[in-house]
């Protein structure tokens, strides 16, 4: 099967909690460019092999694992049109199927070129660029005291903070 055009994709890399949602938005607010809501899905195919194989074992257990998690709705993916890029049931790579989710995203938003920001992308800075050659990979980076400052302001954080405070 032959490789899914997708125009140079934009890779937004940050740990959480940094600023990548604004670069996100920024990015998102070009006249060409589309920046889906966070797919994870790098860490969802590691589930079904990608870290070791091209494609999945299983073809029929991933697409339909993959259609039928939230993260691969949010941005309002049809499932058919994905799969009319990359036919995933029928021998699609994790890359290939990657690129006809964000192609889809940039067609339906009436954009030529597609992003991806998801938390945890940098545990694949090596990865990205071997399945996206001409990837443009924006690192996001913020000083850590208001990374931990903004993550204490989260739910999960104030439950945290709570059980972390000294009572006098």
């Amino acid at each position: 099967m032959a490789l899914v055009k997708l125009d140079s994709p934009i890779f937004i890399v940050e740990a959480g909690r940094s600023g990548a949602t604004l670069v996100q938005a920024l990015l998102g607010a070009h006249p060409q460019v589309a920046v889906p809501p966070e797919t994870r899905f790098m860490k969802m195919a590691d589930r079904f092999g990608a870290a070791t194989h091209d494609a999945p074992a299983d073809p029929a257990a991933f697409w339909t694992h993959l259609i039928g998690w939230p993260r691969f709705h949010d941005p309002g993916l049809a499932p058919e049109e994905v799969a009319r890029r990359a036919d995933p049931v029928d021998g699609a790579t994790f890359r290939d199927t990657f690129a006809a989710m964000l192609a889809t995203c940039a067609a339906q938003a009436g954009k030529r070129r597609a992003g991806a920001k998801t938390p945890g992308h940098y545990r694949y800075w090596r990865r990205l660029p071997e399945w996206f050659p001409d990837a443009r990979i924006l690192p996001v980076r913020q000083d850590p005291r208001a990374v931990a400052a903004s993550a204490l302001e989260t739910p999960w954080g104030k439950e945290s903070r709570r059980r972390c405070t000294i009572h006098g």
